[in-house]
């Protein structure tokens, strides 16, 4: 079914049980990789420390397809920051790259990527279970607007700072840039 990001907001504002992100399992990887057995593999994943899917098990699926050519590769991103890496690595055997380079490009982009966002209704970070009851009331009761950001490689969101107009926020966060 398509949604527009508009409804899909409205639907989890009015939801009790709002959707929540997933792991994959072993077993759709391995899925996944079985279809790839004729190729060198660079498997991008986001950030070790903020995914449920544990290196280990990512080690392990590779153990289970011991005759597939898999590296795995620790984006230390979220989403937004993982899509930049493998966009931007994507490139890499199109021009010619191996992959040794693909790692490279990988590592190159990583260094070089990051992530800052503002929230501006706590209710999503309360219903998505990020921040409790009471946080979420005081925030709103302060008129508070949390900065959030991944940077320096660090492999966790933390927090960057807030304000209390969208014109506070945009000016901490074009900071938090330069």
């Amino acid at each position: 079914i398509d949604i527009n990001p508009p409804l899909f907001l409205e639907k989890i504002k009015r939801s009790s049980d709002p959707p929540k992100t997933s792991a994959l399992t072993i077993q759709d990887l391995v899925s996944t990789y079985e279809k790839l057995k004729s190729y060198e593999v660079v498997s991008i994943h986001i950030s070790s420390k903020m995914s449920s899917l544990s290196y280990s098990a990512l080690e392990e699926v590779k153990r289970m397809v011991s005759d597939i050519d898999i590296e795995i590769f620790d984006s230390l991103q979220v989403i937004s920051g993982t899509g930049v890496i493998v966009l931007e690595t994507a490139k890499t055997p199109k021009a010619g790259g191996g992959k040794k380079e693909v790692l490279e490009t990988a590592l190159r982009t990583r260094a070089r990527t990051g992530f800052i966002a503002a929230i501006k209704d706590l209710d999503f970070l309360y219903k998505g279970g990020r921040i409790g009851k009471a946080k979420c009331l005081m925030g709103k009761a302060l008129n508070l607007i949390p900065i959030i950001g991944l940077r320096n490689e660090e492999g966790i969101v933390s927090p960057v700072g807030k304000g209390r107009t969208i014109k506070q926020v945009n000016q901490k966060i074009i900071e938090a840039i330069k």
